[in-house]
């Protein structure tokens, strides 16, 4: 996605070794994107541990209690106990697979957290690095991926802190959602390898819409309010 979004004149920084736009130029549109529209935001350095096996869940309880309570298609949410806090969250995938999303450089300290606890069969795998992420951020998301994808994506359909595998824009992918001071925000993971063709057809959705890309600047003034 990084070439793309240098020639929307994204401006670059580091974030653990990824480069993430910071704004595009325009910081108080981006934010008005987030409240009004649908701003999107490239979040792929955040964390990301695939748990599989039988006892999967009681491997993710390790991290997040509730994750043995779970049901397929449920997100699960506690604080973090790693330096540096931020918020854990767990995608029931199936009865045995998990995707454990971490703040960002988080996941290796979760993944080892896992294995290293009381033998059960379940392994995690840091999958970070083979997943690009964005984010999709306000009152319009519903209508751009009513764009892209032919799955229900309407509040009812896909309330907060629920998760599915659907396809969008023919790439195969998860969506997550969890709002953040009842604006509604769903994370979209695929493949890196189609990272610039979903994040191509994801902006050309928001502006049919009335929204575009938003930078880290603005995500960070929604997330200030959490």
């Amino acid at each position: 996605m990084y070439h793309s979004q240098l020639a929307m004149g994204a401006v670059m920084a580091d974030a653990d070794g990824w480069q993430l736009p910071v704004q595009y130029g325009d910081a108080v549109q981006e934010a008005a994107y987030l409240r009004e529209t649908v701003g999107v935001s490239d979040v792929s350095p955040l964390g990301k541990v695939r748990v599989v096996g039988a006892d999967a869940s009681q491997a993710v309880a390790v991290l997040l209690a509730k994750a043995t309570e779970q049901t397929v298609g449920t997100v699960s949410e506690a604080g973090s106990a790693f330096e540096g806090g931020g918020k854990l969250l767990s995608a029931c995938l199936a009865p045995d697979e998990f995707l454990v999303l971490t703040p960002t450089g988080m996941a290796s300290s979760a993944s080892n957290t896992i294995q290293s606890s009381d033998p059960v069969c379940a392994h995690a795998v840091d999958v970070t690095s083979g997943l690009c992420a964005v984010s999709l951020v306000g009152p319009a998301t519903h209508d751009l991926l009513s764009r892209i994808t032919e799955l229900d994506a309407s509040p009812a359909a896909l309330p907060d802190l629920s998760c599915v595998q659907s396809r969008f824009s023919d790439v195969q992918g998860l969506l997550v959602r969890r709002d953040v001071n009842g604006i509604p925000i769903y994370h979209l993971y695929a493949s890196r390898e189609f990272g610039e063709y979903l994040w191509e057809a994801l902006i050309d959705s928001a502006k049919e819409v009335g929204g575009g890309p938003a930078g880290t600047d603005a995500l960070l003034g929604l997330r200030e309010r959490d």
